[in-house]
């Protein structure tokens, strides 16, 4: 052995061969690493490109487009050759229904729209397109059969018992310009006797088939909601059947409150407590250390889980190797959260790195 050098992480030894060939001395290199246990972390790129997926016009008046993934931002429409319609969305952005309005359009086979939405480029970086888009219709091929009633659904079933803090919700199957007190009737009674109450009616933000109904919903509590027959109109003069639907609220005894106190390196993070399966209960957000309380949850199992989001922007961002962009982090409290009725947990949480 001529030379062994040892460094911090690397043991090299060069070892002289006693074989010579042609007066050239062979020299093998053997290299040693220290820790001998390496850690490689990979994350996944959101490299997906958005394009149009799918068009569809089954029905004369609904033209519905899909996108192959979530948007980048908010895509916009105009008309090419018509410019009475309604644009509905998703929460994901990621398909637009067009509703018609002027029967002079929806008549027609063809109707052509200008398409604005965003893609990203191979660095990442988003821009805007343009690109016409087109629906057609023909009456000969169409198996879907034109709706003759307007329907209406709820967020609840009949006599379901909710919770307080309850969104209520009614979907309409076509586009309805206006909803007041005045077009539907709400209830509440504390044992068989119902007096009419005025809830707040707002239109959905991405929907004009929706309604919000908004109101300081009472614990136990029972409640009615009535729409008469003929009563509400939508956009095409179609009317929808009388309708008659109850919930009850829980009584304050069944729910269950926890108090979060979360510490750890100072950054924005954004929170989630979700169920066993997945699905986001509550959200909440800030910068470290935080102290949050939540009432009025219903008992169960659920987890706690958060991402630090370094832009802001309320979502769990990847990374990009091009740019040298690691994805944001993420954490799971490490116990299950078990949430009984009339019963307060406090969790304690140091996040670490």
């Amino acid at each position: 052995i001529t030379k062994i050098n040892v460094n911090d992480s690397t043991t090299i030894i060069d070892v002289n061969d006693s074989i010579k060939n042609d007066s050239i001395k062979e020299i093998l290199k053997k290299i040693i690493y220290k820790p001998d246990s390496i850690n490689l972390f990979a994350f996944e790129e959101d490299r997906a490109k958005q394009f149009v997926k799918k068009v569809s016009r089954s029905y004369k008046n609904k033209c519905m487009l899909q996108f192959n993934r979530k948007g980048f931002g908010n895509a916009t429409v105009d008309g090419i050759t018509t410019k009475n319609f309604l644009t509905e969305k998703n929460k994901t952005l990621d398909s637009l229904t067009l509703w018609l309005i002027d029967s002079l359009d929806y008549l027609k086979d063809t109707i052509t729209f200008q398409l604005k939405y965003f893609k990203k480029d191979s660095l990442n970086k988003i821009f805007e397109v343009t690109e016409p888009v087109s629906f057609v219709y023909n009456v000969n091929a169409q198996k879907v059969q034109q709706p003759s009633k307007l329907n209406v659904i709820t967020n609840f079933t009949n006599k379901q018992v909710v919770n307080s803090n309850i969104d209520i919700i009614l979907r309409f199957s076509n586009p309805v310009l206006n909803l007041t007190n005045n077009d539907i009737i709400v209830e509440e009674a504390k044992d068989s006797v119902y007096s009419v109450i005025l809830p707040d009616i707002t239109h959905d933000s991405l929907s004009p088939c929706i309604f919000h109904l908004s109101y300081l919903w009472k614990d136990e509590m029972n409640y009615r909601i009535k729409i008469e027959k003929n009563k509400i109109h939508d956009i095409y003069n179609l009317t929808c059947d009388s309708l008659v639907k109850s919930f009850k609220t829980y009584s304050a005894d069944n729910y269950s409150a926890v108090s979060f106190s979360i510490t750890g390196k100072e950054n924005f993070y954004v929170f989630q407590i979700v169920d066993l399966i997945g699905n986001v209960v509550q959200t909440f957000n800030g910068n470290l250390p935080l102290i949050k309380k939540f009432t009025q949850l219903n008992p169960g199992k659920f987890r706690l889980k958060a991402f630090s989001d370094n832009n802001k922007n309320g979502e769990c961002d990847t990374g990009f190797y091009l740019e040298h962009k690691l994805p944001e982090k993420i954490y799971l409290y490490p116990e299950e959260i078990n949430l009984r009725s009339n019963w307060e947990i406090e969790v304690k949480w140091e996040i670490k790195d």
